[in-house]
Protein backbone atom coordinates (compact mmCIF):
# COMPACT_ATOMS: atom_id res chain seq x y z
CA UNK A 1 0.00 0.00 0.00
CA UNK A 2 1.17 3.43 -0.90
CA UNK A 3 2.39 5.24 2.24
CA UNK A 4 1.45 8.63 0.85
CA UNK A 5 -1.95 9.76 -1.34
CA UNK A 6 -1.86 13.61 -2.49
CA UNK A 7 -5.50 14.69 -3.36
CA UNK A 8 -5.68 17.67 -6.06
CA UNK A 9 -8.60 19.71 -6.86
CA UNK A 10 -8.67 20.43 -10.27
CA UNK A 11 -7.29 24.30 -11.56
CA UNK A 12 -9.89 27.22 -12.50
CA UNK A 13 -12.15 26.17 -15.52
CA UNK A 14 -14.44 27.82 -17.58
CA UNK A 15 -18.00 28.77 -15.36
CA UNK A 16 -20.51 29.48 -15.67
CA UNK A 17 -20.40 30.31 -19.13
CA UNK A 18 -19.59 26.96 -20.70
CA UNK A 19 -21.90 26.13 -22.93
CA UNK A 20 -21.14 22.23 -23.54
CA UNK A 21 -21.16 19.76 -20.78
CA UNK A 22 -19.47 19.70 -17.55
CA UNK A 23 -17.61 16.91 -18.15
CA UNK A 24 -15.37 19.22 -20.95
CA UNK A 25 -15.13 21.97 -19.45
CA UNK A 26 -11.71 23.31 -20.02
CA UNK A 27 -9.58 25.28 -17.56
CA UNK A 28 -9.02 28.74 -18.28
CA UNK A 29 -5.94 30.08 -19.06
CA UNK A 30 -5.05 31.56 -15.56
CA UNK A 31 -6.06 28.46 -14.58
CA UNK A 32 -3.63 26.70 -16.19
CA UNK A 33 -0.91 29.09 -15.58
CA UNK A 34 -1.80 28.79 -12.01
CA UNK A 35 -1.37 24.96 -12.31
CA UNK A 36 2.05 25.35 -14.20
CA UNK A 37 3.44 27.43 -11.54
CA UNK A 38 2.04 25.13 -8.52
CA UNK A 39 3.56 22.43 -10.40
CA UNK A 40 7.22 24.39 -10.49
CA UNK A 41 6.71 24.90 -6.85
CA UNK A 42 6.20 20.79 -6.34
CA UNK A 43 8.72 20.04 -8.36
CA UNK A 44 12.00 22.50 -6.62
CA UNK A 45 10.48 20.76 -3.38
CA UNK A 46 11.19 17.82 -4.98
CA UNK A 47 7.42 16.34 -3.70
CA UNK A 48 7.05 14.48 -7.15
CA UNK A 49 4.46 11.25 -6.89
CA UNK A 50 5.25 7.58 -8.22
CA UNK A 51 1.72 7.64 -10.15
CA UNK A 52 -0.35 10.62 -11.40
CA UNK A 53 -4.13 9.71 -11.59
CA UNK A 54 -6.71 11.90 -12.75
CA UNK A 55 -10.81 12.18 -13.22
CA UNK A 56 -12.00 11.23 -16.77
CA UNK A 57 -13.19 15.32 -16.96
CA UNK A 58 -11.21 17.52 -18.99
CA UNK A 59 -10.26 20.06 -16.48
CA UNK A 60 -8.87 17.08 -14.42
CA UNK A 61 -6.88 15.77 -17.50
CA UNK A 62 -5.55 19.17 -18.23
CA UNK A 63 -4.35 19.49 -14.61
CA UNK A 64 -3.02 16.41 -14.18
CA UNK A 65 -1.20 16.98 -17.68
CA UNK A 66 0.35 19.68 -16.07
CA UNK A 67 1.40 18.12 -13.33
CA UNK A 68 2.80 15.43 -14.48
CA UNK A 69 4.97 17.71 -17.08
CA UNK A 70 6.62 19.39 -14.07
CA UNK A 71 7.64 16.70 -12.28
CA UNK A 72 8.53 14.39 -15.34
CA UNK A 73 5.97 11.69 -14.61
CA UNK A 74 4.05 11.48 -18.10
CA UNK A 75 5.18 7.65 -18.10
CA UNK A 76 2.97 7.59 -14.74
CA UNK A 77 -0.28 9.28 -16.04
CA UNK A 78 -3.47 7.92 -16.26
CA UNK A 79 -6.80 8.51 -16.43
CA UNK A 80 -9.31 6.34 -13.97
CA UNK A 81 -12.76 6.43 -13.89
CA UNK A 82 -13.37 6.22 -10.05
CA UNK A 83 -11.86 9.76 -9.91
CA UNK A 84 -15.46 11.17 -11.86
CA UNK A 85 -17.62 13.14 -9.43
CA UNK A 86 -19.09 10.55 -7.38
CA UNK A 87 -15.08 9.88 -5.81
CA UNK A 88 -15.55 8.63 -2.47
CA UNK A 89 -13.38 6.68 0.17
CA UNK A 90 -14.20 3.16 -0.77
CA UNK A 91 -12.63 4.37 -4.68
CA UNK A 92 -9.90 5.90 -3.05
CA UNK A 93 -9.02 2.31 -1.04
CA UNK A 94 -9.62 0.47 -4.38
CA UNK A 95 -6.92 3.02 -6.47
CA UNK A 96 -4.66 2.28 -3.08
CA UNK A 97 -4.65 -1.13 -3.66
CA UNK A 98 -4.69 -0.93 -7.53
CA UNK A 99 -1.46 1.23 -7.19
CA UNK A 100 -0.11 -0.50 -4.25
CA UNK A 101 3.39 -0.69 -5.52
CA UNK A 102 3.60 2.74 -5.63
CA UNK A 103 5.02 5.07 -2.32
CA UNK A 104 3.12 7.90 -3.48
CA UNK A 105 -0.46 8.29 -5.40
CA UNK A 106 -1.36 11.27 -6.82
CA UNK A 107 -5.15 12.00 -7.75
CA UNK A 108 -6.52 15.00 -9.45
CA UNK A 109 -10.76 15.19 -8.96
CA UNK A 110 -13.32 17.30 -8.01
CA UNK A 111 -15.38 19.12 -5.39
CA UNK A 112 -17.08 18.59 -2.98
CA UNK A 113 -15.72 14.29 -3.37
CA UNK A 114 -11.88 15.88 -2.45
CA UNK A 115 -12.97 17.93 0.87
CA UNK A 116 -15.64 15.22 2.06
CA UNK A 117 -12.86 12.34 1.87
CA UNK A 118 -10.30 13.97 3.37
CA UNK A 119 -12.76 15.01 5.98
CA UNK A 120 -14.08 10.98 6.75
CA UNK A 121 -10.74 9.94 6.78
CA UNK A 122 -8.47 12.61 8.82
CA UNK A 123 -11.27 14.44 10.59
CA UNK A 124 -9.84 17.84 9.30
CA UNK A 125 -11.36 19.90 7.04
CA UNK A 126 -10.05 21.36 3.90
CA UNK A 127 -11.14 23.90 1.78
CA UNK A 128 -10.59 22.77 -1.60
CA UNK A 129 -9.92 25.87 -3.93
CA UNK A 130 -9.22 25.40 -7.37
CA UNK A 131 -5.63 23.96 -7.20
CA UNK A 132 -6.13 22.74 -3.52
CA UNK A 133 -3.50 19.56 -2.34
CA UNK A 134 -3.76 17.43 0.32
CA UNK A 135 -1.36 15.06 1.41
CA UNK A 136 -2.26 12.10 3.59
CA UNK A 137 0.18 9.82 5.10
CA UNK A 138 -1.58 6.17 5.16
CA UNK A 139 -1.21 4.86 8.46
CA UNK A 140 -2.33 1.50 7.60
CA UNK A 141 -5.58 0.66 5.20
CA UNK A 142 -8.12 2.24 7.67
CA UNK A 143 -5.85 5.33 9.33
CA UNK A 144 -4.94 8.21 7.41
CA UNK A 145 -3.43 11.78 8.58
CA UNK A 146 -3.52 15.05 7.11
CA UNK A 147 0.30 15.69 6.67
CA UNK A 148 0.16 19.24 5.31
CA UNK A 149 -2.25 21.27 2.80
CA UNK A 150 -1.27 24.01 0.32
CA UNK A 151 -3.58 26.08 -2.73
CA UNK A 152 -1.99 26.02 -5.97
CA UNK A 153 -0.86 29.93 -4.99
CA UNK A 154 1.05 28.08 -1.60
CA UNK A 155 2.73 25.96 -3.76
CA UNK A 156 3.79 28.40 -6.46
CA UNK A 157 5.66 30.20 -3.88
CA UNK A 158 8.96 30.10 -2.28
CA UNK A 159 7.37 30.09 1.34
CA UNK A 160 8.04 26.60 3.25
CA UNK A 161 4.61 24.58 3.39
Amino acid sequence: MPSQVYLVRHGVATWPTWPGPDAERPLTAEGARRMEAAAAGLARRRLIPDVVLHSPFLRARMTAEILATQLDRLNALHAHPALAPGFDVDHLHDILIEYGDAGTVMCVAHNPDLGEIVMRLSRHPVMFKEGTLAALTIKNSDRFKLAWQATAEDLASDEPL
